[in-house]
């Protein structure tokens, strides 16, 4: 296999142990959640574009989290706006959060997101654009400053929807697989025997190809 061929089934991989992670808090059935989708193609009885569609989370509420995960910056570096990879996802996450008023997207990877998370984070901790213009420094309104740009949005607007913009811990494959496996223990009694079933279950859901369910429930 060449090396792009190994990297993309390395992302695969990861993408495949985050939506895991969100079918063993479903069967938790502790977060309110009714049901999810990985890589979307839309939601049932809603007729629009699903533009980040890694892992779908409906909750009983109606509220929505897109998951989009991403394996590793190159090299490990932290991500940065100026990334070819994390600019391509940009204008689906604006257009993701921009669908509905209390949608979130959380970003995962192995690999932090840098300014863009410390920019999301400072976001939450005014109560609106003047008070943020008055209480950060530089760097991070230079960051929104760019954002903005690559959104096409103003710096106000931009700052609305990053309010939404959530990051899962930067956890290796071992760790991630590692907590997959406890979080399952608390709720079936053979966790090394159950997982596979649910990583194959979740395989045939992923490729469309077999007959089954495009959207999983608890009872599936």
């Amino acid at each position: 296999m060449s090396r792009a061929g190994t990297k993309s089934n390395q992302g695969d991989d990861y993408q495949r142990l985050v939506s895991v992670h969100w079918l063993i808090r479903l069967i938790n059935d502790v977060d309110g959640l009714a049901y999810l989708q990985a890589e979307s193609n839309g939601l049932p009885g809603i007729d629009e574009e699903i533009s980040v569609d890694d892992v779908v989370v409906v909750y009983a509420n109606g509220r929505r989290r897109h998951i989009q995960a991403k394996k590793n910056q190159p090299q490990n570096r932290m991500w940065s706006l100026t990334d070819r990879s994390l600019a391509d996802e940009l204008p689906k996450i604006r257009n993701q959060l921009e669908t509905k008023d209390d949608t979130i997207v959380e970003l995962a990877s192995r690999t932090p997101f840098g300014d863009l998370q410390s920019l999301a984070e400072a976001s939450r901790e005014y109560p609106d654009f003047n008070a943020f213009q008055r209480g950060v420094g530089k760097n991070v309104k230079t960051t929104l400053t760019v954002l903005a740009a690559k959104w096409e949005r103003s710096e106000e607007h931009s700052l609305r929807l990053l309010r939404r913009i959530e990051f899962a811990s930067c956890l290796s494959y071992e760790d991630l697989n590692r907590q997959n496996r406890q979080d399952l223990a608390r709720v079936v009694s053979q966790a090394d025997i159950a997982l596979p079933i649910l990583e194959s279950f979740l395989n045939a859901h992923q490729s469309k190809l077999q007959a089954v369910a495009l959207t999983i429930y608890r009872d599936d």
